[in-house]
């Protein structure tokens, strides 16, 4: 039996769990651009398509997304200190979600 390569096996952890994070970041990313196009049609109105902007949301930064958003929204927009408020209030509810139905994404140590 050949010896226990540690440092491949906390590699290979450190790549399974580093995964893992990115997937729950993302995972919260974009549905905290969907709830917040929700928001905004349920509290302004407007008729957005939230899993649409979700979608294209996925190739940008969040600032690229809410810059976006304001600019399509134009005059009727809230305004753009407002839209990033809703953005960071989507984002706790987002979180929430995804801890209820993937887990809780820090439990695992390292070593």
């Amino acid at each position: 039996m050949p010896p226990l390569d540690v440092a491949k096996v906390l590699t290979r952890k450190q790549e399974h769990e580093c995964a893992r994070l990115d997937d729950f970041e993302f995972r919260v990313r974009i549905r905290a651009i969907r709830l917040l196009a929700d928001h905004l049609n349920a509290r302004h109105g407007f008729d957005l398509d939230g899993v649409e902007w979700a979608r294209s949301s996925v190739t940008e930064p969040a600032e690229a997304t809410l810059e976006r958003l304001h600019g399509v929204l134009g005059h009727a927009s809230p305004g753009i200190g407002e839209i990033w408020r809703q953005h960071r209030r989507a984002t706790a509810r987002a979180y929430e979600q995804v801890i209820v139905e993937r887990g809780d994404p820090s439990p695992f140590r390292m070593a």
